[in-house]
């Protein structure tokens, strides 16, 4: 059985934070585990949601890249 798949929202986010606080794909997931105001921020609960691991933020960050959206993401998360 797939686990669910990680919201638009959460993933966004998530992209938002590693851009402001310019972390690589390794230390976004790492940040997730260890500290609570970017999970909060991400709107995900270590002990009820599946966390993403670096692959699949590297995969988003990719699609993002991939058709030109990361500019668009950046000034409507500002």
């Amino acid at each position: 059985m797939r686990a669910q798949p990680i919201g638009l929202t959460t993933m966004l986010r998530i992209y938002l934070m590693q851009q402001w606080f310019q972390l690589s794909d390794p230390m976004m997931e790492d940040a997730l585990y260890e500290i609570e105001s970017m999970r909060k921020f991400a709107k995900l609960e270590l002990c009820e949601d599946r966390l993403p691991d670096e692959t699949t933020i590297m995969k988003f960050r990719h699609l993002l890249e991939r058709n030109q959206l990361t500019d668009k993401v950046i000034c409507c998360g500002q």
